[in-house]
């Protein structure tokens, strides 16, 4: 209901059809299941899941919801899990809470193949507390991972130098929403034939906007009805032996 609001990248709910096509094409029989937390503000993306892996025909167990705020049923959770032959896990929780279930789940000789959507759980930090146990992890981006930008992004790293700014991937996801907003502003000049930008000429010419593209996040296409214009993901996995998440796949719209 926010008139004002456009989003960059793709929702929760619109990247859980996007995971379980990824998970039947790449690990096609196996068993699955879900872990995500218990807070109204997941239940889109738990219901979208839970119709995804119908759509798409994944052999699945069930998918449990967890109590916020504690770690009490993190021993149980990951007994069930292992019991049941689940062999890919989505884990859509906080990174302290995946990083927990994953070395109490290794406790227990449970490594299962963990997926997600998102943000939190791909970026590099998480290595440094979760790995051993979080290694191989495959989750979604808006943005790809350092290893794919030093190969296609070189004044990403030329500004961090010159400024004396981070070059680490949080700095690349800032990197990537300020260029997105640039390009928006350029769309800006071109509709209106100025610079003199209002925030009601921006919200009026954006939501027509489709096709706007940048280096490393991305395309969008709004409309007045859709201000949620992404349908691509960048796919990440954690590297624990450089420390890194690896880029998998970039720009991705389906498997």
């Amino acid at each position: 209901s926010l008139k004002a609001y456009f989003a960059t990248g793709m929702t929760y709910p619109a990247q859980t059809y996007l995971l379980a096509q990824y998970v039947k094409k790449n690990f096609p029989g196996k068993k699955a299941g879900a872990i995500i937390t218990n807070t109204p503000n997941f239940d889109d993306a738990a219901n979208a899941w839970d119709k995804a892996v119908k759509v798409h025909g994944i052999n699945y167990y069930k998918t449990l919801r967890h109590p916020k705020g504690n770690n009490s049923w993190i021993t149980t959770y990951a007994s069930e899990m292992k019991s049941n032959g689940v062999e890919v896990l989505f884990i859509l929780s906080s990174p302290v809470d995946y990083i927990q279930f994953a070395q109490q789940a290794g406790t227990q000789g449970y490594h299962p193949q963990y997926v997600s959507v998102g943000i939190t759980k791909g970026l590099n930090a998480v290595l440094g507390a979760g790995c051993p146990d979080v290694n191989g992890g495959i989750f979604f981006s808006p943005f790809p991972g350092l290893d794919w930008a030093r190969t296609n992004l070189p004044e990403f790293f030329a500004a961090g130098q010159k400024f004396g700014a981070p070059t680490d991937d949080i700095a690349l996801a800032l990197w990537g929403l300020a260029s997105v907003q640039h390009e928006m502003f350029k769309r800006y000049e071109q509709v209106y034939k100025s610079t003199d930008l209002t925030r009601e000429d921006f919200v009026k010419m954006l939501q027509t906007q489709t096709g706007i593209a940048s280096k490393s996040n991305p395309q969008l296409s709004f409309s007045p009805t859709d201000h949620f214009g992404a349908a691509q993901v960048h796919v990440l996995k954690a590297d624990c032996a450089s420390g890194e998440h690896k880029t998998l796949a970039t720009f991705a719209s389906g498997f």
